[in-house]
Order: C-alpha cells, then sequence, then structure tokens
C-alpha cells in the first residue's frame, strides 16, 4: 500500500515524490521539503522552469521521466551528482546531449517508447554504467566508441532501427544480459562470439529459427524465446552444454530435438 501526505504528493513508504502537471505548482510552492527524497518522478512537467530550485534536487537518485513532450533532456538533469538511474518513457526525446557524460555515476540508463535516434559518444564516459536499455525507438546505430563501458553487464536492445553493431562491442567483456528482438539479433549474431561472458539471452519476437552462433554461446545459463514466427529449434542446442533453463513461449514450436534431453 502506497501511503502519501496529502500536502506534498509524497511516498512516504519509500521516499519518492511524484510531480505532474496536474500538481506541480502546488508542490513548487513549498519552500522545503521534510522528507528526505531517493526517487523523483515527473509525468509531463520535466521542462516547467521551477524544477531547477527545487532544494531537493541533490539528493536524488532516481529520475524517472515519463509521459513529456521535451524533445530534449533539461539541462539540470545533468547537475544531479547522486544520480544511479535515469528512465526516460513515453516522451519525445529523440537524443541525448555530449553532457550525459557528466552523469559520472550513473548505473542504469532506460529509454523506451520516445523517438530517440541517436546515442552520443559521450556515453562510453559513464564508466559506472552496468545496465543500458533501448527499446521501442527509432534509434538506428550504436556509438562507435564503447569501450569506457567496462563495466555493463545488462544490454537490452528491442524494437529499435539499428543498421550496424560497432565493432566495440566486442570489448564489453563483463556483458551477461542480452535482451534482442528478431531485427538485433541477426545484426549481432557474428559478433555473438565475442560475449564469453553472456550466460542470459532473451529473443523477443523472434526468427523463424535463430542464427547459428547462438549455439556457439559455450557459457549460455538461459535462453528464452518468444514469438509467433519461431518454428524451428536446432539439433545444435547441445553445443550449449551450460544451459540450464531454456523458455519457449508464444512461438508456433510444434517439436522439441532429441538433443534436448542431452541438457
Amino acid at each position: 500500500m502506497e501511503l502519501y501526505d496529502e500536502d506534498s504528493y509524497f511516498d512516504l513508504s519509500s521516499n519518492v515524490l511524484r510531480l505532474s502537471s496536474d500538481n506541480i505548482d502546488e508542490i513548487l510552492d513549498q519552500k522545503s521539503f521534510k522528507n528526505h527524497i531517493d526517487i523523483l518522478i515527473l509525468e509531463g512537467c520535466a521542462e516547467h522552469p521551477g524544477i531547477n530550485g527545487l532544494s531537493l534536487l541533490h539528493q536524488i537518485k532516481n529520475l524517472k521521466i515519463i509521459q513529456d513532450k521535451a524533445a530534449s533532456l533539461p539541462d539540470w538533469v545533468f547537475t544531479l551528482k547522486k544520480l544511479s538511474c535515469l528512465e526516460i518513457s513515453h516522451t519525445s526525446i529523440s537524443v541525448l546531449p555530449e553532457e550525459i557524460r557528466q552523469l559520472k555515476h550513473l548505473e542504469q540508463l532506460t529509454i523506451e517508447s520516445s523517438p530517440l535516434c541517436e546515442l552520443p559518444n559521450a556515453l562510453s564516459h559513464l564508466v559506472s554504467l552496468e545496465k543500458l536499455s533501448i527499446s521501442d525507438c527509432p534509434l538506428s546505430s550504436l556509438p562507435s566508441q564503447l569501450n569506457g563501458l567496462q563495466n555493463l553487464v545488462y544490454l537490452d536492445l528491442r524494437h529499435t532501427k539499428i543498421t550496424s553493431f560497432p565493432e566495440a562491442m566486442g570489448n564489453l567483456s563483463l556483458l551477461s544480459t542480452l535482451h534482442l528482438s528478431a531485427h538485433e539479433l541477426q545484426l549481432a549474431a557474428p559478433i555473438l562470439k565475442l560475449f564469453q561472458a553472456l550466460v542470459d539471452l532473451t529473443v523477443i519476437d523472434a526468427p523463424e529459427e535463430l542464427p547459428e552462433e547462438v549455439y556457439d554461446l559455450a557459457n549460455l545459463r538461459s535462453l528464452y524465446i518468444h514469438g509467433k514466427q519461431f518454428r524451428r529449434l536446432s539439433e545444435k542446442i547441445d553445443r550449449l552444454s551450460s544451459l540450464a533453463e531454456l523458455s519457449v513461449s508464444q512461438t508456433s514450436l510444434e517439436i522439441l530435438p532429441m538433443q534436448v534431453c542431452r541438457l
């Protein structure tokens, strides 16, 4: 159960402040806040001029921007020195500026259902980043410089318009979880072998059959396949000697190969 202070719109149970276009003026009329705030949720009000003056901005560790018409991130976002998680959903944001490099402690970046078409090379400066998720966005390419993302363990790229993967992807030596849809999987197939730490692969809206390279992921422990187009699981499945979990849902697969019994 969520408990809200009627005067401040605080979620008292988890140090969350929710601001929307309906309540932001009322909230900003307050000169100070009695609660410590870790999470700030902005719904349709990220560009409100009063946010930059909030006394609690220096506390924010998790920022969520949703249902917003802003075409870019407000400048005040890059002053959040403690920010570890940035989530952007259903916005009009089409590009991230080079200033993203200022978020030195960012560990998680999620952008979904927004017209994001490119990511800056400055992304490589986010050395603390562990989780990167870009889904349902018309992203056409990844930065050519990804060498700085040495701590990245989770990558989600689904339903984008990416045309190629840079060679620098091979430097993501700690990448252990990868979520892709059919389009991205086909493009990534030639470099899958570089992800020696990969243990969890999820394929959403899977193609009729998986690329051969998937069956060479010797350390893979979990394989999740979803999508009605998927019809065939290769006999080479027994190459995945470390596989402990195989999940196939809402597909057109009718017969499992006998080799599954050897896993």
